[in-house]
Order: C-alpha cells, then structure tokens, then sequence
C-alpha cells in the first residue's frame, strides 16, 4: 500500500469507469456480502487495460459455513463490457449488470447499488444500501475508495435449484490508477473488513514490516440520531497487527489468526479501542493473471469501544482478502 493521503468523502463519480486516466494500468471493483444464512459471497471485477485495449476478469464466490460452494472465473474482452464513467454501471450481457441507482441518490442521498449474475450454475440478485459514509484515499500505488464501506444487503440466490433468500450486511470498493509498478512488489498485503452492530473497521497492512502501509478507518451507522456522523483514520503509531502460527503456502507467509488491537483517541478526544482475533476458518487460493489472490473466510472474537458505546463479537463471521503479487515472502 505505501503511504497514502487522508481520507475524503466518496461522490458516485468515485465508483465510475476510471481507465481514461492512464495508458496503462488495472482497475478492480470488489462487492462481498456477509448473510444472516450463514452464506457469503464476493464478486470481482477487474481491468486490465492498454490503451483502449484489455481484458476484464470477474469472478464469483459462494460460501456456506465459511466453506466454498460455487467458485465461477470468467475472461471477457473489454470491447465486450459496457461501462460509464459518470457513475458506476457495468453491462457484461445478460451475465452480470452492476448499477447506481443515480435518481435515488439525487432525491435522497443514499446509495443504492444493483448486483445481479445469471451464470448456467446460479442467479444472484443482490441490492445494496450504503448505511455509513464512503472514503477515498490514494497510496503509491493506488486510488482506493471505499464506496459502501457498510450496508444493508437483500436479495435472492439460486443455486442447485433451490432458490436461497439473502439478508445481511455488505462491502464494496473500487481501486484504480493500479499501474503495473505493484507487480515488482516483493510483497503483498492484507486486507479486510470487521462488522459490529453499528462500528465497522476496514483495515489493511502490507505484509512487510513497515507501518507505512497500514490503513485502518473506523465507520460508525448513520441514523436518525448521527445523520452526520463520517468515518475515523486510526493512526498507524495507534495500531498493531500480529500474525501468528504462520505458515507457508506456494512461498508466500499465511498466517492462522490476525490479531488487530488499537488505542486511540478521535475527534473531540474520544476514545477508541478494539482488540480483535481473526482465526482463519477457510481459505481459497484465486487468480487474475499473475495477481494471486487468497480469500480467507475467518471467525471474529473480541470487543470494539467507541466513547461510551461498547460492541463485542463472538465467533462473528468476517472476510480478508490477501493478495500477492509475484513476488514471494
């Protein structure tokens, strides 16, 4: 990740088609929903562009119990993909289409956002509705935007011919202006979400041992009580990340668990602590060229205190998403 600038609010333009900016680079959107069920899912979106030339690689999980029920990778041409560059909007057919409802938002300045596939294996249809502020950043290396850093996720899964009702609780950001250059990294990162009842941690550390590229960014719900409330930048000095019972994988260091603890203190001098176990409970390797990616489905223990509001986790089911690029560790 590198060092990165601090955080602002997110404008749907954030989450539109960005490859205009370079000649050469890659553009990643990434939807994961947490259900009620006990399922999970993640879709990917990826570019990679030259010029006005590319690839597009998508792919899909489906997970029950944190165990992989349906993997689906797919390779488009980008001459295929019908994509805006005013807000987000993705048309591959009638396989995948992503959309912003951009008329909500200007009546109601809420994000609504669209999610449907129908592959020969399963239909998922999915709507998300953002229920915190979004933030973008930019590292060395990337433009990141947390669109949906939490929302409320409905909709309907088909799979086996059993039609599966989905509710829970969502993510999704948008990364851009990736230029090759990350691909001479001789490391990756970790990255993921933690959920509570109304605090939510996104997270991310570089597997070197620098702190410079740690991001962790504390949201809290918006309602009728905090319509205004944004999003907390932890400094990196307030944070530690432990990995512990490594092991190795294809060369690359996997931990067992990720331990997360922090000490803070926000705006107007208000505490703010958590101190969280993330014990990986499954792990699936994926690629989209020469990024590797590992999805990690892990069990969540431990407490998160904001002020005077105290939230506690129990096994809670979370994502983290390692990717690796060529380099080994």
């Amino acid at each position: 990740m590198g060092r990165f600038l601090y955080p602002v609010p997110v404008i749907p333009r954030d989450d539109a088609y960005q490859g205009h900016i370079k000649n050469i680079d890659f553009e990643l959107w990434h939807f994961e929903a947490i259900c009620d069920n006990d399922y999970s899912l993640l879709v990917g979106i990826m570019i990679y562009r030259l010029r006005k030339s590319g690839i597009v690689k998508t792919r899909l999980g489906i997970y029950k119990n944190g165990k992989a029920e349906l993997i689906s990778n797919k390779t488009f041409l980008l001459s295929d993909v019908v994509l805006s560059d005013e807000f987000l909007s993705i048309k591959l057919g009638q396989w995948l289409q992503i959309h912003f409802d951009q008329e909500h938002f200007n009546r109601t300045g809420e994000w609504i956002i669209d999610l449907s596939i129908n592959d020969h294996d399963c239909s998922v249809k999915l709507k998300f509705l953002g229920i915190t502020n979004g933030w973008k950043t930019k590292t060395e290396y990337t433009c990141w935007a947390a669109i949906l850093p939490k929302a409320v996720v409905d909709g309907l899964l088909i799979l086996k011919n059993q039609k599966i009702s989905l509710k829970g609780k969502g993510y999704h950001d948008h990364n851009w202006e990736q230029s090759f250059a990350i691909l001479q990294k001789k490391h990756g990162w970790f990255c993921g979400t933690i959920y509570a009842d109304s605090l939510k941690i996104t997270w991310a550390k570089e597997t070197s041992n620098s702190t410079e590229g740690e991001v962790v960014i504390v949201n809290q719900d918006t309602n009728k009580f905090n319509k205004n409330k944004g999003f907390y930048v932890i400094p990196p000095k307030d944070v530690t990340f432990t990995l512990t019972d490594v092991i190795r994988k294809d060369g690359h260091r996997i931990p067992s668990e990720i331990k997360l603890i922090i000490r803070s203190t926000i705006e107007e001098n208000i505490p703010f602590s958590a101190e969280i176990s993330m014990r990986i409970n499954d792990l699936q390797e994926m690629r989209f060229f020469t990024t590797k990616y590992y999805v990690c489905q892990v069990k969540a223990t431990g407490v998160l205190k904001l002020g005077t509001t105290e939230e506690h986790l129990q096994n809670s089911s979370q994502i983290i998403e390692f990717p690796s690029y060529l380099g080994k560790k």
